[in-house]
């Protein structure tokens, strides 16, 4: 029922805790005990992994004594004021990389789609100019695995690439040969050349959000599709423009077309 991603990352987390507490009854866990490792866990853990952990010891107890109800008080978040880059820098990144086979899925990225989901596309899945998301490339225990739905409901999509990206891919028969975190390997080398602030890969769903809400032709809501975003992550629903889903989707890979 669990994504291999996420088996993957509860596996760590049981192996990384101290065995000190991984031996205690579950009954004999309070808010004192959870507090105590919550406390200890933050002076060397990030605060969303601390909340990550958090989450799951709780689910664990809650699933064999559901009248138990204990809680912590969580580290408070660290604001992020992470670099989301502009259109010149995106121009930039992608003349620098035109001519080998990173173009393609960081050109993909800028139009929203995830490193994972870039990574399982074939050529089947390209149809005229669009192009279908319906699966995902996941690090699991066992390597990397193809599952076969992206990260949410809402990660199931068509979207409208420019011509001349869906030209090139037919051309060279096929999206990304390689695995997903040598993306981002080579976006921070190219950046580095090109003395552009360092950024993820997936920096570039934000780019996308951006870039189209600035546009001033989209809704929200048709942002929120066409990115693969469900409703409580990103962008209520809060109007609809009078252009329809599929235009928009075409008007996309117009003003995408860098």
């Amino acid at each position: 029922m669990l994504s291999p991603s996420t088996v993957r990352e509860y596996t760590s987390i049981l192996r990384n805790l101290p065995d000190s507490f991984k031996k205690k009854d579950i009954s004999n866990i309070d808010d004192y005990e959870l507090q105590k490792f919550v406390n200890e866990h933050s002076l060397t853990h990030a605060p969303k992994t601390t909340a990550n952990v958090y989450g799951f010891i709780r689910a664990v107890i809650q699933l064999f004594n559901p009248r138990m109800n204990i809680s912590a008080t969580l580290p408070q978040k660290r604001r992020t004021d992470a670099y989301t880059p502009t259109v010149e820098d995106v121009k930039r990144i992608l003349e620098e990389v035109k001519d080998t086979d990173y173009y393609v899925p960081i050109f993909l990225a800028t139009m929203s789609l995830r490193c994972s989901e870039i990574c399982a596309l074939t050529i089947d899945d390209l149809h005229g100019d669009n192009i279908t998301i319906d699966k995902a490339y996941v690090r699991s225990n066992n390597g990397w695995t193809l599952k076969p739905c992206p990260k949410t409901d809402a990660s199931n999509r068509t979207i409208t690439l420019p011509h001349d990206l869906a030209e090139r891919i037919r051309e060279q028969g096929y999206v990304f040969k390689y695995l997903p975190y040598q993306i981002d390997k080579k976006l921070y080398r190219v950046q580095k050349k090109l003395n552009i602030p360092k950024f993820g890969v997936h920096r570039l769903r934000h780019f996308f959000a951006s870039y189209a809400h600035d546009l001033k032709i989209f809704s929200n809501a048709q942002i929120q599709e066409i990115g693969g975003w469900s409703t409580s992550e990103i962008f209520e629903r809060v109007y609809r423009h009078s252009m329809n889903t599929d235009d928009a989707k075409a008007e996309i890979a117009n003003k995408f077309s860098f």
